[in-house]
């Protein structure tokens, strides 16, 4: 059985924003398209055994469940949670960025992983309070037209 796939806005914007730099700045559409297409690659690999993804190599960190996938010079971190079947992308960040630095201070990042509000948000209640107000948001917008 598959697991579902979600990817936090901040790694979305993460994602977008790395592409948009290549395609443009660098004016390189190819290459964007190309890790585009590896991104991809690995989603759908996430959705059929995330379990074969290595804990990142920071104790606190790991003891979260933080995983991580090498795309290109890049790296994308997840987490998963196996009784919902959800993987959940928390960033994707260029590999030579203090990447450990940017995930303990990450409000979002602290937020699925329950350290603010005393321990009381597991995560699998913030990923379901998060796509709650993805729907309600949803919902809001075609209430709209």
């Amino acid at each position: 059985m598959k697991y579902s796939l979600n990817i936090t806005d901040i790694a979305e914007e993460d994602i977008l924003s790395t592409v948009r730099y290549i395609a443009k700045v660098l004016k390189n559409p190819i290459a964007a398209n190309n890790l585009l297409d590896e991104i991809e690659k690995h989603e759908k690999k996430l959705e059929e055994t995330p379990g074969i993804y290595p804990f990142v190599h920071d104790e606190y960190l790991a003891e979260k469940g933080l995983k991580y996938v090498i795309i290109k010079n890049f790296l994308l971190f997840f987490t998963i949670d196996k009784k919902n079947r959800i993987v959940t992308i928390i960033r994707f960040l260029y590999g030579r960025r203090d990447w450990k630095n940017i995930l303990r201070s990450n409000q979002n990042v602290n937020n699925l992983f329950g350290i603010f509000n005393d321990g009381k948000l597991s995560s699998e209640d913030f990923i379901k309070e998060k796509a709650l107000e993805k729907e309600m948001e949803k919902s809001e917008t075609e209430a709209d037209f």
